[in-house]
């Protein structure tokens, strides 16, 4: 019948093989990962640079949350060494705080100029409800994804992207810029 071989012999023998190799690529990817993920905040944010970092900063705090589950008890330790490429740093994460910050006060300056309407629902909050952070993702992601047609200053540009949300009558009236 010929000679029958130990195929579990033959699995073992190349996970002994290449297993050193597949674990270093594995360690490899994490850290790479960690350092592709790794954000620097050192511009203003009065600069489009500054603005930019801020919003990317803030979208990897929004991703951070959705794959930590905001507050999640479930995962333990190995969740916790699994999600750190992805938790954003002290320094990212006031990043996000200053861009949503910033934000939400352009919305609120819009309101007062009447250049936004039917912002109420954004406005006023202590902690940001689903509505608010909707609004937040949307602006961060014309800034860090380019969909907008920069103007000096950068904040300007900001605040058009916001009153192209929330038009007032069908039109936006006046110039969010002040210009």
């Amino acid at each position: 019948m010929g000679i029958e071989r130990d195929h579990t012999a033959l699995l073992g023998r190349s996970w002994v093989r290449y297993g050193g190799g597949i674990l270093a690529l594995l360690v490899a990817g994490y850290f790479g990962i960690w350092w592709y993920k790794d954000l620097a905040i050192d511009q203003s944010i009065e600069t489009r640079e500054g603005l930019v970092q801020r919003a990317a900063a803030y979208q990897k705090s929004r991703d951070y949350d959705a794959i930590a589950g905001a507050g999640s008890p479930h995962g333990g330790s190995i969740g916790a060494i699994l999600r750190r490429p992805w938790k954003p740093d002290q320094e990212e994460r006031n990043g996000a705080n200053e861009f949503a910050a910033l934000t939400i006060d352009g919305l609120a300056y819009l309101d007062e100029q009447g250049l936004a309407c039917g912002v109420d629902h954004l406005l006023g909050a202590e902690e940001p409800g689903e509505a608010q952070l909707a609004f937040l993702d949307r602006v961060a992601e014309k800034v860090t994804f380019g969909t907008l047609a920069w103007q000096d200053p950068p904040i300007a540009t900001l605040l058009s992207a916001m009153a192209e949300d929330y038009p007032c009558a069908g039109e936006m009236r006046g110039n969010p810029a002040g210009v």
